[in-house]
């Protein structure tokens, strides 16, 4: 269970916003689906943001598990299944690519597709988490991770961006903090 969820969250990594620039997306509020394909199963995470992605909260079941994130004020927090502060510098945000983040995973940006309808950005990267290396591709539109496909110990990981809802009215309680 362990190596499953390592290798999903390897995978996740480079389609997440949780970086330093505030502004990951280049829409104002929405939410979406990221749906991770590895061995055959299928793990969905929902997430709702706000501010231009500078407010993020990420729903997911893994597992049986519950997990839920938010990021806000540049930290990102677990709120469920245990209240603490993570750690969020092993994400990426294509809206703010900065020399240090493309020499730490080797990013370089090898063309333009369509993909799901969406004229991408389309880059390669390298990852190195906890001794586990991964190289990937991922289609990015407007901040958004459209599609990605990360190899990580010997397995290939698709994540494909599902009921993107742009501009839609939010709910700012879901970004709240337990006290």
């Amino acid at each position: 269970m362990k190596k499953f969820l390592l290798v999903a969250a390897l995978a996740i990594l480079p389609v997440l916003g949780f970086a330093q620039n505030n502004h990951f997306f280049n829409h104002k509020t929405g939410s979406f689906d990221l749906v991770v394909n590895m061995m055959g199963q299928d793990m969905v995470t929902h997430t709702v943001f706000a501010d231009y992605g500078a407010l993020q909260r990420a729903d997911v079941n893994a597992m049986g598990q519950d997990i839920v994130t938010i990021l806000r004020d540049g930290k990102t927090y677990m709120i469920k299944p245990n209240f603490q502060e993570m750690p969020a510098e092993d994400a990426i945000n294509y809206n703010a690519l900065d020399q240090a983040t493309i020499d730490k995973y080797g990013i370089k940006m090898i063309g333009i597709e369509k993909m799901d309808g969406y004229d991408c950005l389309v880059y390669t990267l390298k990852m190195d988490v906890q001794g586990f290396e991964g190289k990937g591709k991922v289609w990015i539109w407007d901040g958004f991770s459209i599609r990605a496909e990360v190899n990580v110990m010997g397995m290939t990981v698709v994540t494909k961006l599902q009921n993107l809802q742009l501009d839609a009215p939010v709910d700012m309680s879901l970004f709240e903090l337990p006290r």
